[in-house]
């Protein structure tokens, strides 16, 4: 499934750097590309998701293992290019292919640094229904170093990651439609940490509401994470692995409840437009190990929210400017209460973006 799906968007991805003279014919017709640069620089304040205890120690140089990044905040810059190309499916029904490739650096930590690319197909199926495909592939992404249970050394922690989405679109009226989500993730960690390997199974739905200049959409999702790699027969490392290793089963249940409200608006003339979003994340693990064995996991729920503020301004027909704030906040409760001390965190992230059209 996986090779195959990759196989597929990778189909899409060639058609949209093609051009429309690759897909004309009896099944496509009509298309139409674009492309869309965007830069985009940004500041975060808690690079590691450190906690208030952590950031203490690292402050003030008492880590009993010195991490490996220089700053806990940093100035990361993103290049994105998007090109889209739109057409119609037999000639009727209308269609549009997104292939978005993003390369990310930090300014003091280049150990963060990464690359993405995402394939995306939404298509028009009559007149109330539609859908999409969507694919992202992270081949790189760096969480912190722990201590490795087989070769007891320290080691760089990360995985690449794929994603798979699906939605359907129904919409009964002009002013409402209804979404069905269906999301799926693969974590394959490097071979230091393949205990930490996993799938995430997500279904949901959302409700979207326009009206004149307001779009309010609310949402929910189901998510199940199966940690594969973990196996009751792991030999457990020595001394702090409570805290520098994370040994254990991380299965868990995950509620996710969202909201967002976007207005759209003239400012002195321009297209602009003004946008709030909530999320509240409830999340329980379900280990089956015993406290002294699984301390991290064993009662664990986490309560994650989130808030971001944004908005959007055309400075011309082709170029616009995004100004926006995230905050992120995590409180962690367990059988063990260490797991408060090491797993709280906050965040909060600001950037200002600028894109371009350029066809």
């Amino acid at each position: 499934m996986r090779e195959s799906m990759k196989g597929f968007f990778l189909i899409i991805g060639l058609s949209i750097v093609i051009g429309p003279s690759a897909v004309e014919g009896a099944l496509f017709t009509e298309g139409k590309p674009s492309l869309t640069i965007k830069y985009k620089q940004s500041y975060n304040s808690n690079l590691l998701l450190y906690s208030p205890r952590d950031r203490g120690r690292f402050l003030n140089g008492t880590e009993a293992h010195p991490s490996s990044i220089k700053t806990l905040d940093d100035l990361r810059t993103d290049l994105r290019a998007v090109a889209g190309l739109n057409y119609r499916l037999f000639g009727r029904h209308r269609g549009r292919a997104t292939l978005q490739l993003n390369f990310s650096h930090f300014l003091q930590n280049p150990l963060k640094n990464a690359g993405l690319i995402s394939l995306s197909l939404k298509q028009d199926l009559t007149g109330k229904w539609s859908m999409l495909l969507y694919y992202l592939f992270e081949p790189h992404y760096y969480l912190r170093d722990y201590i490795d249970v087989n070769t007891r050394l320290r080691q760089h922690c990360e995985f690449a990651l794929d994603k798979w989405i699906g939605k359907v679109y129904f919409q009964p009226r002009r002013f409402v439609e209804i979404i069905g989500r269906f999301e799926y993730k693969r974590y394959a960690y490097s071979k230091y940490f393949t205990e930490y390997d996993g799938d995430l199974n997500s279904l949901g739905s959302e409700v979207v509401f326009r009206r004149g200049t307001w779009r309010v959409s609310c949402s929910y999702m189901l998510n199940r994470f199966d940690n594969l790699g973990f196996s009751s027969s792991d030999p457990l490392p020595p001394g702090d692995y409570n805290e520098d290793t994370e040994t254990g089963d991380s299965d868990y249940q995950e509620d996710q409840y969202a909201l967002s409200v976007r207005r759209s608006f003239k400012l002195l003339g321009r297209r602009s437009a003004l946008k709030f979003e909530q999320s509240i994340a409830d999340r329980y693990y379900s280990t089956a190990q015993s406290p002294d064995l699984d301390p991290i996991h064993h009662g664990r729920r986490d309560i994650v929210l989130k808030t971001s503020i944004s908005g959007t301004v055309a400075l011309s027909r082709k170029v616009d400017i995004e100004l926006g704030v995230e905050f992120k906040r995590r409180d962690s409760e367990a059988s063990a209460p260490i797991v408060s001390e090491i797993k709280d965190y906050c965040r909060w992230i600001g950037w200002v973006q600028f894109g371009c059209k350029l066809f």
